[in-house]
């Protein structure tokens, strides 16, 4: 009997914690619904203020675009990691990598300067280039973007975090459902012994 007695104390605690945490996702959806639904809208004002073809598709580059932000799945639980713009990220989203793909010579960018003596000489432009410390996707628009904008931004970011959130909540409803289903398995077994 104190076996059987176990089994329902633990299917009571597990039932207890399915509900506080399908009512934490249910906030949660409620607030990436919020966030999102406010992106779409500042993205839209910043549009309007803009111009429709200010803030499109024409105005960035997609083949120089690196991720600010990574999802990491360790130990059945997602994380949200930052990734630095900076550094050779090979995501899974580029088609080529260096050794296949399509072959692409190596040309210098150089530019003219002038010496000391008034002359004309020859300098490297990739220095310009690396110096690229500081990615920030709005500047893709303008230096000075709407408020909307950079409110769309945070929006979007902060929907983020709140999307690996609910991912997280719905891998622990799915581990709590199959404890439960098992321990009530085993309830079942322990009632039929019982009887």
């Amino acid at each position: 009997m104190t076996e059987l007695k176990e089994v329902n104390e633990r299917l009571d605690s597990i039932l207890l914690e399915f509900f506080e945490v399908t009512a934490s996702l249910f906030n949660e959806q409620d607030n990436l619904n919020e966030l999102l639904k406010d992106g779409f809208f500042n993205m839209s004002r910043a549009r309007y203020n803009m111009g429709a073809k200010s803030v499109g598709e024409l105005q960035y580059n997609d083949k120089e675009m690196r991720p600010l932000m990574k999802v990491d799945f360790e130990d059945k639980k997602f994380t949200l990691m930052s990734v630095d713009p900076n550094s050779d990220y090979d995501g899974a989203s580029s088609q080529f990598s260096e050794k296949e793909g399509l072959r692409q010579r190596k040309v210098e960018n150089v530019g003219f300067s002038e010496d000391e003596k008034g002359g004309i000489k020859l300098k490297d432009m990739n220095e310009k280039v690396k110096k690229k410390s500081n990615y920030d996707p709005l500047k893709w628009f303008g230096v000075l973007v709407p408020q909307a904008l950079r409110q769309s931004q945070s929006a979007f970011k902060k929907s983020l975090e709140l999307a690996v959130n609910v991912a997280n909540l719905k891998m622990r409803l799915g581990a709590l459902k199959n404890s439960y289903e098992e321990l009530m398995c085993k309830k079942m077994e322990l009632v039929k012994v019982e009887s």
